[in-house]
């Protein structure tokens, strides 16, 4: 494996599912692929032994190839602490290539209207003004120097406020990016990245890797209410995920729940949510059902093993009726206590729609 990360720039996915990947083998594996010529764009690392740790090792891993848009670690040990870690440097590495971008994007507008000013130089003297013939008439040297001189006040202030702006945005982030880092849940900043920018700069920006995270499956990490609250202000405040896992998600309490939930009724870019096995019974599956009914994005769920019964089943039928515009395409509930009739008006209902 070693020896093909070094040589090939082949790899786009890197999956090594159950292999006993413990920390310190991944920090070998991540020095490698740091170096790699591939441009790995999805980490599947699941059910390995990666702890807190290894969340950093990740991180710097984002850092080396930011365009990177897939990190699957379910069935790890990264719990609430390890969660933290990587959330919030997500962010803060989603939040400094935006403003670099933006900054080049200014430096950018600045060279072009200074080629510009140089054509317009070039192009505007009218043979008709006497002093623009005295002008022409002048040694080389002089004229240079006069050009220069037009050039200097010739970028429009505009631009120069720009400029500035974008470089203290970029000044100001690594600030913010402490404060994430001093908080269980991260602080929406007031520089904050909107998060559809960030997919839309990822589209546009060819020399430059925007990092744009897109799937991430943080299931069966021993989760619990305060990591859960994390993820809510993430989701809420700073993400472009179109996919979450959070299967065997058991450890938080329902008012956690309720603040994820509530993250994703303001979320547009979420469209599949794998919620298996997270206990989350009839009281969690009506707060989901809250999301769906107003969610546009979100099209795929899965809710096996989860204690529903037909108190939740009759709340998910509810939800399906209200999205005429925007239906679900997949819904899995299997092994849940719905009776059978209600089961399958609820599956013919996703099939119709």
């Amino acid at each position: 494996m070693m020896a093909v990360l070094n040589a090939s720039d082949e790899v786009e996915q890197l999956v090594l599912r159950n292999t006993g990947l413990t920390d310190d083998l991944l920090w070998n594996l991540v020095e490698v692929l740091k170096r790699s010529p591939s441009e790995v764009t999805l980490l599947n690392l699941n059910l390995n032994r990666i702890g807190p740790f290894g969340a950093h090792v990740l991180l710097d891993l984002v850092r080396a190839k930011p365009q990177v848009q897939g990190i699957h670690i379910f069935g790890n040990k990264l719990r609430d602490y390890g969660v933290q870690i990587l959330v919030n440097g997500i962010v803060e590495l989603q939040e400094q290539t935006a403003s670099e971008a933006v900054l080049q994007d200014s430096m950018l507008l600045q060279s072009d209207q200074l080629l510009q000013s140089d054509q317009d130089l070039q192009y505007t003297m009218p043979l008709q003004s006497e002093q623009h013939l005295q002008q022409a008439m002048l040694p080389q040297s002089e004229q240079l120097f006069q050009s220069e001189q037009h050039l200097q006040h010739t970028v429009p202030l505009q631009s120069e406020q720009h400029l500035q702006q974008a470089m203290a945005l970029q000044s100001e982030n690594p600030l913010q990016s402490e404060q994430h880092l001093q908080h269980t849940v991260p602080l929406q900043s007031e520089q904050q990245v909107n998060p559809d920018l960030l997919v839309s700069l990822s589209a546009t920006w060819g020399s430059l890797s925007i990092f744009t995270l897109l799937e991430l499956d943080i299931g069966g990490n021993g989760l619990a209410s305060d990591g859960l609250r994390l993820l809510a202000a993430y989701m809420r405040h700073y993400s472009s995920l179109q996919y979450l896992g959070l299967a065997q998600t058991s450890g938080a309490d329902l008012a956690a729940w309720k603040e994820l939930f509530d993250s994703l009724k303001e979320n547009s870019s979420l469209t599949h949510i794998v919620l298996d096995e997270s206990s989350l019974g009839d009281p969690g599956v009506r707060m989901l059902a809250d999301v769906l009914r107003v969610s546009v994005s979100l099209r795929q769920v899965d809710l096996d093993r989860n204690g529903i019964s037909d108190v939740g089943g009759n709340d998910l039928m509810g939800a399906l009726l209200c999205r005429t515009q925007c239906p679900l395409s997949h819904l899995s509930l299997q092994e849940n206590d719905i009776s059978p009739g209600l089961m399958r008006r609820i599956q013919e209902e996703v099939k119709n729609t």
